[in-house]
């Protein structure tokens, strides 16, 4: 009889993750393991992210438990894309929001179809899947938190001696001691003598509109080319502000907070509000809202950023996967013809992982790309490590939240 179990991660950061809106020194996740009658198990995992979607461990506890089980009981898991989207499309109708926790149950369902057909779920996702050769990996940014100037620019030469091409960098909203944070960083790029670097500059809506506006073109004239792109330099709900931004700078500017949904992030692109769209599993609810987003972008030609929040392997893999699903969609932005940055550095942000070590994503030459044992892997490739139940610091890395078992069809 198939199952469905939750967990809870508690996984502590290499250093302090802090932005304009938080900080956090231990990334909190919730785990969805779906298991068939065969034994085959599908992952899916969902951050909790307050300042973002609304959403905390407790309700996406409550999600799954009282939601999730009873809308699967008596049914036939999907046994094909369309299936899972059918499925999904039905959750929504039946519950709002919740995109986290619908995320965990789409992926988990795409994991184990996947899983079940024995391919990767890039190859499952893509509309025109390169079966002849193994993705190549792409480019990822490594985030820079806020902190005193010294301290960043000592942080971002140790990564940059790591390979990492680009760095985004979080801003507090507090102008002066910003251009001394991204001056401090432009020093520290100048000192490694290495011109391909870049730095993505990070709001978190901190900025009021002349504000964003008098900072960000300081920047540009300090600073050329160096500064990649702006993210969300004014609040959410100012789309209105965000278009003047864009119109005033010569750097792209990419929506975050401003595109909280499908419908917003056309009526940005549609309004011409911003250069590009950063698009995540956690505001798409999953890897193939996460390819509807990136379509809407690639129909008008704006930019895609892949990003993640902080969260395990799980969500990491599977936005990976469907980045890679899209470059295959959409060759124009894999050849650099127009703009793909991808910002998927949240799993190399954690000193812990409830996944076993050889597997997941790996970072080398340049490339996020995965690992060796994953490369041709089925579905998202990854397998709990039993040892994460374990104590660490008094702490398990997972921690059971349930188990609930679904009936057969038609029951």
């Amino acid at each position: 009889m198939p199952q469905l179990s939750l967990f809870e991660c508690a996984l502590p950061l290499h250093v302090p993750f802090v932005t304009a809106l938080r900080r956090v020194t231990t990334a909190r996740d919730v785990l969805l393991v779906l298991e068939d009658d065969s034994g085959r198990r599908g992952l899916g995992s969902a951050p909790p992210t307050l300042p973002l979607t609304g959403e905390t461990t407790g309700t996406l506890l409550a999600f799954a438990r009282d939601t999730v089980v009873p809308f699967l009981q008596g049914r036939q898991l999907p046994r094909s894309v369309e299936e899972v989207r059918a499925l999904r499309q039905e959750l929504d109708k039946l519950a709002a929001y919740n995109t986290c926790g619908k995320g965990a149950l789409e992926t988990a369902l795409l994991d184990l179809l996947a899983r079940t057909q024995n391919t990767p779920l890039h190859t499952l996702l893509a509309s025109s899947p390169l079966v002849s050769q193994s993705p190549r990996g792409f480019a990822t940014d490594v985030t820079l938190s806020i902190d005193a100037p010294e301290a960043m620019a000592l942080r971002l030469h140790a990564l940059a001696r790591q390979g990492f091409p680009s760095f985004k960098v979080k801003l507090s909203g507090d102008a002066s001691l910003d251009a001394l944070r991204v001056d401090a960083l432009a020093k520290a790029c100048q000192a490694l003598s290495l011109s391909s670097l870049r730095l993505r500059l990070d709001a978190n809506e901190a900025f009021k509109v002349e504000e964003a506006i008098r900072f960000f073109q300081s920047m540009e004239d300090a600073y050329g080319t160096l500064i990649e792109c702006v993210e969300q330099p004014v609040a959410r709900d100012n789309w209105k502000g965000l278009k003047a931004v864009a119109k005033a700078l010569r750097t792209p500017v990419y929506a975050d907070e401003a595109a909280m949904s499908l419908a917003q992030c056309r009526f940005l692109v549609e309004q011409e509000a911003c250069d590009g769209v950063v698009v995540k599993l956690a505001k798409a609810g999953g890897p193939l809202g996460f390819l509807d987003w990136c379509d809407v972008c690639a129909e008008a030609g704006v930019g895609v950023l892949a990003s993640c929040m902080l969260e395990c392997q799980a969500s990491l893999m599977a936005a990976f996967h469907a980045s890679t699903a899209f470059l295959q969609n959409h060759p124009a932005y894999a050849r650099g013809e127009r703009p793909f940055l991808a910002d998927l550095d949240g799993a190399l942000l954690l000193a812990a992982s409830p996944f076993l070590a050889h597997e997941g994503l790996v970072f080398e030459q340049g490339l996020l790309r995965f690992s060796e044992n994953n490369a041709q892997a089925a579905g998202l490739g990854l397998t709990v490590d039993t040892g994460a139940f374990i104590a660490v610091s008094e702490t398990p890395l997972l921690r059971e939240a349930g188990c609930y078992l679904l009936s057969p069809v038609g029951t």
